[in-house]
């Protein structure tokens, strides 16, 4: 799974789960962070140590 496809997949669950749009916006923005600080590098490629 590609990094887009895990945030497409994660906007799909905050938005299906009727979250205020200001939370979806700080969960979102949080998950680009994380994906960021690794370099867009693909969570499948992550250890769990690293996470």
């Amino acid at each position: 799974m590609t990094n887009e496809e895990v945030f497409s997949r994660a906007y799909d669950e905050v938005r299906l789960r009727g979250l205020s749009p200001k939370t979806v916006a700080s969960y979102l923005g949080r998950l680009k962070l994380f994906l960021k600080y690794f370099n867009d590098r693909p969570i499948e490629e992550m250890k769990e140590i690293e996470i």
